[in-house]
């Protein structure tokens, strides 16, 4: 299974299901095996046997916070945004520290037009990781679309101090729209 993760993040699919494959033949009741192959499913946009392998792994772990997380990036990319927040909210329940799980819940309820449900899941994201730059930002300009200019400069001029190089695209965009103090 670590195998195929490895390969899935070098971006090599093929390698990665050719692992995957093996994985289930060894272990077909495995639903660590499960879990992986529908996150792989997912990544691959074949929705149907994403759902299927889900379903297989949460029949065998039905408090596997990472199942229902899973779930809710799928029912996401399907639109189905009212599934998609109870599957996040769900995993929330069983970890409460799954920073991506409430920064899925925010962007969810951004994506239904509720503002302050999406404040609320940015900030809890926040407080359950404070280094969690995806939230920062998406809450530094949920502010700024609230009219709440002073927090929206200042949740930015954060994320513009503290966001490591990969963010430096969103640092760039951001930077046209505020000028932080050095």
């Amino acid at each position: 299974i670590a195998l195929s993760q490895l390969y899935q993040k070098q971006g090599n699919v093929a390698k990665a299901q050719e692992a995957l494959n093996r994985a289930m033949m060894n272990q077909p009741n495995n639903s660590t095996s499960h879990l992986v192959l529908g996150a792989h499913y997912l990544n691959e946009k074949n929705y149907a046997l994403a759902e299927q392998e889900l379903n297989i792994a949460l029949q065998s772990e039905p408090n596997n916070t990472a199942v229902y997380y899973n779930f809710g990036l799928l029912k996401l990319s399907q639109s189905q945004l009212q599934a998609a927040a109870d599957y996040f909210q769900k995993s929330i329940q069983l970890d409460g520290r799954n920073a991506d799980a409430a920064y899925n819940l925010a962007y969810t309820y951004t994506k239904m037009g509720n503002q302050a449900g999406a404040k609320e899941w940015y900030s809890k994201a926040l407080q359950m990781n404070p280094n969690h730059y995806r939230s920062l930002l998406a809450l530094g300009l949920l502010e700024g679309d609230m009219g709440n200019r002073t927090e929206a400069e200042r949740l930015l001029c954060r994320f513009m101090k503290e966001a490591p190089k990969e963010f430096d695209t969103e640092k760039q965009k951001v930077q046209s729209v505020v000028q932080c103090k050095k």
